[in-house]
């Protein structure tokens, strides 16, 4: 069984933003379905991790599917202090890629909180690609930036959707992905890390 895990801690230069706090988060999908995803809420909420074992897309080969998809919808409430509001300003993927010739994998990836401003990512990997990990590196402060509200709570909404396309012979393909993180130092090297920075309210 292949675990993913997702790891979130707030990014903050700011005293401030001492009282601010994760809450219990709200997920589903094919990619993560509730009977085989965990969430652990650190005692101070200042971290949270979301442990995955099913976020693996197949097609071809045994499954004898030419094309499969499976996504995850992550909603994370945070509790915001007065005078400050919350950006996401970059996030990295890291996953795994099995690709014949021919083939194709595609990561898609949507940002938003709410209330406030989205912004879509996407990815596509061709074949062949042979037993491969990979990164993408989204930098969000290069385009709208995506916003909390102004010292008010507000929710993080994370969409994301893998898709997988085998060839004409239909060979066996895989992409998967391996976690989430979320931190300001010491971030681990693995899955998908999300940075986030607490910004004052102008």
């Amino acid at each position: 069984m292949r675990f993913i895990y997702i790891f979130f801690t707030f990014f903050t230069l700011l005293a401030q933003a001492e009282n601010a706090a994760f809450k219990v988060p709200v997920y589903g999908g094919s990619g993560c379905p509730k009977n085989k995803s965990l969430a652990i809420l650190s005692p101070d909420g200042s971290a949270l991790s979301i442990i995955f074992s099913d976020y693996i897309v197949l097609a071809g080969g045994t499954t004898h599917r030419p094309f499969t998809q499976k996504n995850c919808d992550i909603q994370i409430p945070i509790e915001i202090p007065f005078g400050l509001q919350l950006e996401i300003i970059g996030a990295d993927y890291r996953g795994f890629n099995d690709l014949p010739c021919n083939t194709k994998s595609t990561l898609t990836v949507q940002y938003a909180f709410s209330k406030g401003t989205s912004a879509t990512y996407s990815k596509n990997f061709i074949g062949p690609i042979k037993g491969e990990n990979y990164l993408v590196r989204h930098k969000l402060n290069t385009r709208t930036p995506i916003q909390s509200e102004c010292g008010t709570n507000s929710a993080l909404n994370i969409k994301s959707l893998i898709n997988v396309q085998t060839d004409s012979v239909k060979n066996p393909v895989m992409s998967a992905i391996d976690s989430l993180d979320i931190a300001l130092n010491g971030i681990p090297q693995s899955g998908i890390t999300l940075y986030l920075e607490w910004l004052p309210c102008s």
